[in-house]
């Protein structure tokens, strides 16, 4: 049984839970280099991104590659600083 108000065409918004996790002031931009490219296959292009997470009181970096066409993790590292591979 649907409810009345819907039955009347009325529809209701939900009501989107948004909260911002970064601080994005300040942050350097780049350019899309990739924006007028047709991606036709796997290998072609390649994605990557650093986040941090905490366990306990020590910080660990999670770095990972995606295949921008498969959408496919090529590969991942942890590691205890930013800068180690």
């Amino acid at each position: 049984m649907r409810p009345v108000y819907q039955s009347h065409g009325f529809v209701l918004e939900q009501k989107r839970n948004y909260r911002r996790t970064t601080d994005s002031q300040g942050v350097l931009r780049f350019k899309n280099l990739l924006a007028d490219i047709e991606l036709t296959g796997v290998n072609q292009a390649f994605g990557s991104d650093i986040t941090y997470y905490q366990i306990g009181e020590r910080f660990y970096y999670l770095t990972f590659i995606l295949d921008l066409y498969s959408r496919y993790l090529r590969g991942f590292s942890v590691s205890k600083n930013p800068g180690d591979p």
